[in-house]
C-alpha cells in the first residue's frame, strides 16, 4: 500500500485491519504514512484472514479500504521418522533446530507435543484451531488428545532429533531423570517424556515460541510403533522337548516295571523259604513198596509251587520232612531208586536241587 506526494502530506498514518475470514473482531496496527510495506504477525499458520486499510488525519480516520483476503502457509513437513528411529516405546523424531520465528523474532524454547490416535483418526494440520491451547500432560493423557510430552529452552545447540517417550522430565530450566521429590522451586513446568504404547499410531509436532508467546507449529511426524513380539518356541524345540519327555516316561516306567518284578521275585523267593528252609529238608530216596495212594507230583527244578494234579507213576513225589539231618532219607512213593533228588535250602531266597546217590547223600 502506498500513497502519493500530496497525499503523503494529508494523511497522518495508516491503520490495517485484519480478522479471521467470517468474523467481526478485529484487530489494529497502525503504521507511519510514509510506510510502503507492513507485516502482520501473530498470524496463525494454514488461517485465512480479511484485511482492510484506513487513513487517519488529525481530523479523524478515513473510510476501510475494500476488504482483501490472504492465507498463511501450512507448517512445513518434517522428514518422517526413519525404521531404525522407531521402537516398540520410544521413537526419534526430526527435531528442527528454529533460531528465530518468520517474524523476525527469537525463539525462546520448544515444546513437543503427542498425539495418541484412535484406528483410523486423521489428525489433520498441527496448526488446525484445536491445537492452539494445549495443557494436558502425559499423566492425564487421553486417546485422540493431544498432550505436551517436553518443554526445553533454546541454548542454540545443534539438536538434530528428539527422542520421543525416553521417561525423563523435561522443563525451560533443565531435563532430569525423574521428578525430585523435594519441594520444586522452578518457575516452569516439568513434563514427563513417558513412554509411548507399542503397536500405536501417533502424530506429533514441534512448536517454537518466542518470548512473548507468539509461536510457529512445524508439520506433523506420523508413525505406528512396533508390536512387542512375544517369543514363540520354534517347532524343533517343541519337538525336542517332546520326545524328552516321552524318553523320561519310558525311563521311569521301566524303572516302576522293573521294581515290581523284583519285588515279586522276592516274594516267590520268600514263599518258596517257607517250604525248604534251613530246618526243612526234601529228600527222595528210592521205596520197595508202591504207594497205596497218589502224591502231588513236584518238579522242584521248573516250579517251585507244589502242583495240585496227582503225580503218576515213575514219576518223583516229594514232601517237607521236619527236624531231618541231612543226607536222611524219606520214605516216598513211585520213586526210581536212580532218579532222586534232594532240595536243601542253602542260602536265603536260593534254592538247589542235587542227585542223591543209593545211599540218600547228595553228591
Amino acid at each position: 500500500m502506498g500513497a502519493g506526494s500530496s497525499t503523503e502530506q494529508t494523511w497522518s498514518y495508516y491503520q490495517v485491519c485484519h480478522t479471521l475470514h467470517g468474523r467481526e473482531r478485529k484487530s489494529e496496527m497502525n503504521v507511519t504514512a510514509s510506510t510502503l510495506k507492513a507485516i502482520i504477525n501473530g498470524l496463525r499458520q494454514s488461517t485465512t484472514y480479511t484485511i482492510q486499510v484506513l487513513a487517519a488525519t488529525v481530523k479523524g480516520n478515513g473510510p476501510l479500504s475494500d476488504p482483501k483476503t490472504a492465507t498463511t502457509e501450512d507448517p512445513p513437513m518434517p522428514s518422517p521418522p526413519s525404521d531404525d528411529d522407531i521402537g516398540t516405546t520410544e521413537v526419534s523424531i526430526n527435531f528442527l533446530n528454529k533460531q528465530a520465528l518468520s517474524n523476525g523474532k527469537p525463539v525462546r524454547f520448544y515444546q513437543i507435543i503427542v498425539i495418541p490416535l484412535k484406528k483410523g483418526q486423521n489428525p489433520g494440520k498441527s496448526s488446525d484451531r484445536k491445537y492452539v491451547k494445549i495443557t494436558r500432560a502425559y499423566e492425564d493423557k487421553v486417546e485422540g488428545e493431544p498432550y505436551v510430552t517436553a518443554a526445553f529452552a533454546n541454548k542454540k545447540s545443534q539438536r538434530t532429533k528428539f527422542r520421543v517417550g525416553d521417561g525423563k522430565y523435561y522443563s525451560r530450566s533443565g531435563v532430569t531423570q525423574a521428578r525430585r521429590k523435594r519441594r520444586d522451586t522452578s518457575l516452569f513446568t516439568k513434563y514427563l517424556n513417558g513412554k509411548l504404547d507399542d503397536n500405536t499410531d501417533y502424530a506429533v509436532f514441534q512448536r517454537s515460541f518466542d518470548k512473548n508467546g507468539d509461536y510457529e507449529n512445524e508439520g506433523f511426524s506420523t508413525f505406528t510403533t512396533m508390536k512387542v513380539e512375544v517369543d514363540v518356541p520354534t517347532v524343533p524345540v517343541v519337538l525336542s522337548v517332546v520326545v524328552g519327555l516321552l524318553l523320561e516316561i519310558i525311563v521311569v516306567g521301566a524303572i516302576i516295571l522293573w521294581r515290581r518284578f523284583h519285588h515279586n521275585e522276592t516274594k516267590t523267593n520268600s514263599r518258596n523259604s517257607r517250604h525248604c528252609s534251613t530246618q526243612e529238608i526234601f529228600e527222595m530216596s528210592a521205596s520197595v513198596n508202591l504207594a497205596t495212594s497218589q502224591s502231588a507230583y513236584c518238579n522242584p527244578s521248573i516250579d517251585p509251587e507244589p502242583a495240585t494234579e496227582p503225580a503218576t507213576e515213575g514219576q518223583a513225589t516229594c514232601e517237607a520232612v521236619d527236624d531231618v539231618r541231612s543226607g536222611q532219607a524219606a520214605n516216598y512213593d513211585d520213586v526210581d531208586p536212580m532218579q532222586g533228588d534232594i532240595c536243601q535250602e542253602i542260602d536265603q531266597g536260593r534254592t538247589y536241587y542235587q542227585p542223591l546217590n543209593l545211599n540218600g547223600e547228595a553228591n
